[in-house]
């Protein structure tokens, strides 16, 4: 099983936890981010050989540190608009979340940061394990888009100021149905960011990366949340028009933030290729509104449909049509969590309330707002009761026992097609609850979970250790679900005296449980590295022979790049892939590479025709490699000699040289800092920096073009589908 975890810090906010879906582990903890990255079951034990080596790659990432250029100095301005607090902050982790997959580099994840000074940074890992750097500040989007209408400096410093953020469901479609293959859009999505900023503004951001490496942040919409001060409901104390009403009213932030799934829509007009709805849950104050966000999509070019003026997101605040219970009289506390699942018969919101939970039903027709019946919204409010999960307590003594403490933690885990969704939550002091969701339409179990018994373990060792006579307290500070686990961050506190510690005493403990149904522990490794056999290593390498031969009818003169592609792709087929599947098509790729370049390749095109189950292909002598049209051909960089093919793993020259093929191109990689590594099986690939695919550049006929599309296609690993990385030592 996966042992805790013990760091030393201390979380600096709740929901400090957050578990991307590559498996990378973030805690917030001060100034810093520790980032646990797990290492794979296949990596080879520590050096003595007596034990494995430890799970996690720990990396601690420090978020404080801002130079001019991303935190401009401000002078002082009026005292609506300039807060000492963000301004003399040390820059405290205040709320950070990973991004949906295929934003970041080798379509990993990018990691958001807000810290306490206002100032929302992006992150990607880059250069050798552990190196993280800020790649983009979302303030500056903010102050680039105000600066446009508004002059006053003050105002602008407020508006471009972030109070809470979250990123939305990626939007995935099809760009067209011509038959080509899927483009990364239909894979990965477009990735909409929204943030509130100190002004109470709701903006709703596209976040890309270009192929120059860097990353594009355009403002899509901005819609303002302004709320009159209610002074004949729950504030009837205060006075309307008062300095002292606009003083609250001034306060009521944005504090949480959550976006719901995207439901496709019928085009509302003809120029309008795609149309999606979503509706997103914001608490402003002690108060729940629901927002509905309207996402068009209208491409001018088929090519470029993730450009930002097609984008287009209509934001409008809707009511939800609750008809047993007003909304406006329950103290919403957060923070916001949506559950919903292509197979589940409805969409939940849940989110904390003062002792308790609120739970708000929705059909999939209310949610898309194809029907607005009054009374069609579900609204529970299931209270934390001490005797709710105690059996030898009577429950009438439990009538009047509450736990009092807010929701500090929540996440959602999905289990396979015979399994529920499942709820689990924590508090500030230490209650847990695991809510099993059978419809999400009826009542579900309410258990214990796992890492509450694990929590409350440590605290016992924790009271004795400390002398303590049971008064010990617990506090959870974080909840993060990935496959099958469940991590809880807690710390440990004196319950009965002023506590005094330094920064050496300080601890953070992150326990780890499995939600699958036979209530099992489970390792990281389970999850991680497949088997692979030969079959299926044979299988995926045929897709994409199949891929890159089928290409080679868009083969052009002077695609020296594509050149080399071709060739190996059909040399390859000869060795070790000779089926009636992929032979003709090498045949007819060798055919038009020789047209083309002109090149002699008689000795290829005449072993396609030859019944054998191989065929290796001689190294080529020198006199061939000056030849007119000689790009195709493999040369030794060392040596400046012929290389065999004999095998699609490896290659060697005609003076011994070894070196390993690419397991996409196939082409033998003599440089091994042009490598890139998949991070969970370890195969070894070209970067496509190395054919000079990642410049921003216009999409051009030729080599360039169709070489970026192999490597945009197979954009993940051919035989696990793991994100890669650039790291020989994260393999």
């Amino acid at each position: 099983m996966l042992d805790p975890v013990e760091l030393q810090a201390s979380p600096s906010c709740y929901n400090c936890l957050t578990w991307s879906t590559d498996g990378e582990l973030a805690v917030a903890a001060g100034e810093y981010v520790h980032i646990l990255t797990p290492r794979n079951a296949s990596e080879s034990p520590d050096s003595a050989g007596e034990k494995p080596a430890a799970p996690w790659h720990f990396t601690r990432l420090r978020v404080s540190m801002f130079t001019h250029k991303e935190w401009p100095k401000f002078m002082p301005q009026r005292r609506e608009n300039f807060s000492i607090g963000p301004e003399q902050s040390i820059s405290t982790v205040a709320a950070l979340s990973w991004s949906s997959p295929g934003l970041a580099k080798y379509r990993r994840c990018l990691l958001a940061v807000l810290t306490s000074n206002l100032i929302l940074s992006l992150y990607e890992s880059v250069g050798l394990q552990g190196k993280w750097i800020r790649v983009a500040v979302v303030g500056h989007a903010l102050q680039s888009h105000f600066s446009k209408s508004i002059n006053n400096v003050g105002l602008r410093l407020r508006k471009s100021r972030v109070r809470s953020f979250t990123w939305c469901p990626p939007i995935k479609y099809r760009v067209s149905e011509d038959g080509n293959p899927p483009d990364p859009v239909s894979r990965w999505g477009l990735h909409i960011l929204v943030v509130a900023n100190d002004d109470n503004d709701l903006i709703f951001l596209l976040v890309r990366r270009r192929r120059d490496n860097q990353y594009t942040i355009d403002v899509l919409s901005v819609m303002s949340v302004h709320e009159p001060l209610d002074t004949n409901g729950n504030y009837p104390m205060i006075m309307k028009g008062s300095l002292f009403a606009a003083a609250v009213r001034s306060r009521f932030l944005l504090s949480h933030i959550s976006c719901g799934p995207w439901i496709s829509q019928s085009p509302p007009s003809a120029d309008t290729l795609h149309s999606f709805v979503a509706m997103l849950a914001i608490i402003h104050g002690t108060k729940l509104k629901t927002i509905e966000l309207n996402t068009s999509i209208r491409p001018a070019n088929l090519e470029e449909v993730d450009s930002t003026s097609k984008v287009n997101v209509n934001a409008v605040e809707r009511a939800l049509p609750v008809s047993d219970c007003n909304l406006e009289l329950v103290h919403f506390t957060g923070p916001l969590q949506w559950i919903f699942e292509a197979r589940l018969q409805s969409i939940s919101l849940v989110t904390g309330i003062l002792t308790g939970r609120a739970v708000l039903t929705l059909s999939h027709e209310t949610y898309a707002r194809k029907t607005r019946k009054s009374g069609s919204v579900r609204f529970q409010q299931p209270l934390f009761s001490r005797v709710m999960l105690s059996s030898s307590v009577n429950a009438d003594q439990g009538a009047y026992s509450r736990h009092w403490e807010p929701i500090s933690a929540m996440t959602v885990t999905i289990g396979s097609v015979d399994e529920d969704a499942t709820l689990h939550l924590g508090t500030a002091g230490a209650w847990g609850e695991e809510y099993s969701y059978p419809t999400l339409q009826e009542e579900g179990q309410i258990l214990q979970p796992e890492w509450k018994t694990q929590l409350d373990d440590f605290l016992d060792r924790f009271d004795i250790d400390h002398d303590l006579g049971g008064l010990a307290v617990a506090r959870v500070w974080g909840l993060a679900a990935y496959r099958g686990l469940v991590a809880a961050a807690f710390t440990m506190h004196p319950g009965d005296m002023v506590e005094y510690s330094t920064t050496v005493e300080e601890r953070i403990t992150i326990v780890f449980s499995s939600v699958t149904s036979e209530r099992r522990r489970m390792d990281y490794a389970s999850l991680g590295v497949p088997k692979f056999t030969k079959d299926k290593i044979r299988e995926a390498q045929a897709n994409v022979l199949e891929f890159n031969l089928r290409l080679a009818a868009e083969l052009q003169h002077n695609d020296q790049w594509f050149e080399k592609l071709v060739y190996a792709a059909a040399v390859c087929v000869l060795v070790e892939h000779r089926t009636s599947r992929l032979v003709p098509l090498a045949c007819k790729a060798l055919e038009r590479l020789s047209a083309l370049s002109g090149v002699d390749l008689g000795d290829e095109i005449s072993k396609c025709r030859i019944q054998t189950d191989s065929a290796s292909v001689a190294a080529k002598s020198a006199d061939q490699f000056g030849a007119p049209g000689a790009d195709p051909f493999e040369k030794c960089d060392i040596c400046d000699s012929g290389i065999e093919w004999y095998s699609s793993q490896e290659a060697q020259c005609a003076e011994g040289h070894m070196f390993v093929r690419c397991a996409l191109t196939f082409l033998a990689i003599q440089d091994p800092v042009s490598s890139k590594f998949c991070s969970v099986c370890g195969a070894e690939y070209l970067d496509e920096e190395t054919f000079g695919l990642s410049l921003e550049e216009p999409q051009e006929e030729g080599s360039r073009s169709q070489c970026r599309a192999v490597f945009e296609f197979f954009d993940t690993c051919i035989y696990c589908h793991g994100k890669f990385h650039d790291d020989i030592l994260a393999r």
